[in-house]
């Protein structure tokens, strides 16, 4: 069988952990709450999610969150205490350090650098011909 450019194939439980994070984003999510949803060991499922995705478990939600959190940044005005909320991180300070440990720049940086106020388009020149 060939597989289309990019595709990846991850095990049954893994695809439906990954799934899960997708549609359940705003919520929160615990690594026994997908380890009963794919009825394995808490700790079996971590190894087994390293192992196919390549990073921890935990980190893979952490990122999801904050990939979310960047889009929310950029296409809506919630503030940054809203976002925190709604992406269930238990305070502005905590989730401040796991967006800037994944992106390099604190949420307000992120935000002010992704404005399309921010954005540097050439000047015209005129025609020279």
């Amino acid at each position: 069988m060939i597989l289309p450019i990019g595709y990846e194939k991850y095990s049954r439980e893994i695809t439906i952990c990954k799934n899960f994070i997708f549609n359940n984003i705003y919520e929160k999510i615990t690594i026994p709450q997908l380890a009963k949803l794919v009825d394995l060991r808490p700790g079996y499922l971590s190894q087994l999610f390293k192992k196919e995705v390549g990073i921890p478990l935990s980190k893979y939600i952490q990122r999801e969150k904050i990939e979310e959190a960047k889009k929310l940044l950029i296409l809506t005005d919630y503030s940054l205490a809203d976002i925190c909320s709604r992406l269930n991180f238990n305070d502005q300070s905590y989730f401040t350090k796991v967006f800037k440990k994944f992106t390099g720049v604190t949420p307000k940086q992120y935000r002010d650098n992704h404005q399309p106020s921010t954005c540097i388009y050439p000047e015209k020149r005129e025609n020279v011909s």
